[in-house]
C-alpha cells in the first residue's frame, strides 16, 4: 500500500473498518519515517543529489576570494569594443582631414563640420564648366516621346500578354489590376473619380455579386419575411 505522508484523519469510532486500518498505517509510517530521517517518496531512503541552480551557480573547491572572482562579471567590460564610434557615424578618423570625394550620407549628417568639410553643393559640383555641363538638370525624353516612362510601359505590355495565358487569374483579378494601372497612369484622375453605384448606370461589381441558382434562392422575398413555402 503506497501512501504519501501523514492523513491527518480523526479516528471515529463509528467509521469503517477498512478506514481506520488505513488511517492508523498512514500515522504509523509517518512517524517511523520521521524517527529516521526518511521520506516515503524515496523508498524508504533519504534524496541525495545536488540541484542544478546550486551546481550551475556555485564552483566545486573554490572558497573565500576565488569564489567572489569566479562570480565576477565579464560581459560589461566588452560593451561598445565591438565596432568604434570613428565608423559608426563617420567613415574613418574624425581627427583626419576629410579625403576629397563625392560625400556618403553618414559623413553629410554626423560629419563633423568643424574640420573644414566642403558644402554639400561642392562634392556635388566640380566647379569646372565643362564637368558640370554633363550633370543631368532634366529628364531626357525618349524617341517615342514617352521619357522616363518607356521601361515601364514596356513593362505593362509584356504583362498583358503574361496575364492573357494565366490559368489561374479570375474576372475580380484582372478588373482590380487594371483600375489599379489606370490610376497609376493617371493619379490626378484618381482623386477625382466619383464612385457610382451600378444602379446609377456606374460600373458593375466584378466578383462581388454571387449568382447562380442557390444565389436566387436566398434572394426571394419569403427568406426576409419569415415565412416558408
Amino acid at each position: 500500500m503506497g501512501v504519501m505522508g501523514h492523513s491527518g484523519h480523526k479516528n471515529i469510532a463509528n467509521y469503517r473498518g477498512g478506514v481506520l486500518i488505513g488511517n492508523f498505517y498512514e500515522e504509523a509510517e509517518h512517524r517511523l519515517t520521521t524517527s529516521q530521517g526518511q521520506q516515503l517518496l524515496g523508498l524508504g531512503a533519504p534524496f541525495v543529489g545536488q540541484a542544478t541552480s546550486a551546481a550551475a551557480q556555485k564552483p566545486e573547491g573554490r572558497m573565500g576570494a576565488e569564489l567572489a572572482a569566479s562570480y565576477t562579471r565579464t560581459d560589461l567590460s566588452r560593451v561598445g569594443k565591438c565596432v568604434p564610434a570613428s565608423l559608426k557615424f563617420t567613415h574613418g578618423d574624425p581627427h583626419e582631414p576629410p579625403m576629397q570625394c563625392f560625400a556618403t550620407v553618414n559623413q553629410l549628417a554626423f560629419g563633423e563640420k568643424s574640420l573644414g568639410e566642403p558644402a554639400v553643393q561642392q562634392y556635388l559640383w566640380s566647379g569646372k564648366t565643362r564637368l558640370n555641363a554633363f550633370v543631368p538638370i532634366s529628364t531626357p525624353e525618349g524617341s517615342n516621346g514617352s521619357g522616363s516612362t518607356a521601361l515601364g510601359n514596356t513593362k505593362r505590355s509584356q504583362w498583358a500578354r503574361a496575364a492573357d495565358d494565366d490559368m489561374y487569374s479570375t474576372s475580380a483579378q484582372v478588373a482590380a489590376d487594371s483600375t489599379a494601372l489606370q490610376a497609376a497612369a493617371n493619379s490626378a484622375a484618381c482623386h477625382t473619380a466619383r464612385c457610382v453605384p451600378p444602379s446609377e448606370d456606374g460600373p458593375a461589381l466584378v466578383g462581388k455579386k454571387a449568382a447562380g441558382q442557390f444565389a436566387a434562392e436566398l434572394d426571394k422575398n419569403y427568406h426576409a419575411i419569415g415565412l416558408r413555402k
